[in-house]
């Protein structure tokens, strides 16, 4: 018997019931299994760590009730989501990540948009622009030139027509009205709504805040108590499967507790 086995012998207790009993209930292996899955797992955080991860925060108003009056919620929803799309389709344009890596330099639009940048956000609130890199004040110096380049696209693409701005004075005027005519009122909203869809730029309604310029908060994209804490679960479970598919029948009589 060699010593993998009698450590084995050592970890799982003999006892009169089946081998998976015996491993389920033997402590021992349990204990051993997590504390070398740990140290592995923090061996490998020690030597190639996660890459760091930066958040700058634009927060977005789109100013419904002003640019939308009168349209039900589900009409709102989808004129909030246009909108979202064509701001999120700002973020991700060339022109956009070209400024990015004008800014932070040694790298390009491609390598920005495939291995660095990632985008959260609602629908309306705080917009999340993250960037990854193995450099932690470089991930700071991407989120905030990511953020600050897309404020100024998106201000740049701001596009105000003239028709949609007079059928929403229009609609004002028949709201304002002590009793409006609603076939009116229903003409002019079908209008807005065309109008809207033929426009592509961004609304001038909408207003950017660049919520940090400063003190952009980096960290980890996995903590060192994941790391352990997976590490520890996979060294147990796999000292546990080796010990049920080594361990033979004759040796289970070897060992007392």
């Amino acid at each position: 018997m060699n010593f993998f086995q009698k450590t084995l012998n050592w970890l799982v207790p003999s006892s009169p019931t089946d081998a998976l009993t015996r491993i389920l209930f033997a402590w021992r292996l349990w204990l051993v299994g997590a504390v070398l899955g740990a140290l592995v797992a923090g061996m490998a955080y020690a030597i190639a760590p996660p890459p760091y991860r930066a958040q700058a925060t634009i927060v977005v108003d789109n100013n419904l009730e002003e640019a939308w009056q009168y349209f039900p919620d589900r009409q709102l929803f989808y004129f909030l989501e246009r909108e979202s799309r064509k701001l999120e389709a700002v973020a991700w344009d060339d022109q956009t990540l070209e400024q990015v890596a004008a800014q932070v330099g040694d790298t390009t639009p491609e390598e920005l948009r495939t291995n660095s940048l990632k985008i959260s956000h609602p629908a309306e609130g705080g917009w999340r622009f993250l960037a990854e890199d193995t450099d932690k004040a470089r991930a700071k110096q991407i989120a905030a030139a990511w953020a600050e380049a897309f404020i100024s696209e998106a201000r740049a693409g701001v596009e105000v027509s003239d028709e949609l701005e007079d059928a929403r004075a229009e609609l004002r005027q028949l709201l304002s009205a002590g009793k409006p005519d609603l076939d009116a009122v229903e003409v002019v909203t079908s209008e807005i709504a065309q109008l809207t869809e033929a426009t592509a730029g961004i609304s001038p309604y909408i207003e950017l805040d660049l919520n940090q310029t400063k003190g952009i908060p980096a960290a980890r994209t996995v903590s060192t108590g994941i790391y352990l804490l997976a590490g520890s679960l996979v060294g147990a479970l796999l000292l546990g499967l080796m010990a049920l598919f080594i361990l033979k029948p004759e040796d289970q009589d070897d060992t007392g507790v």
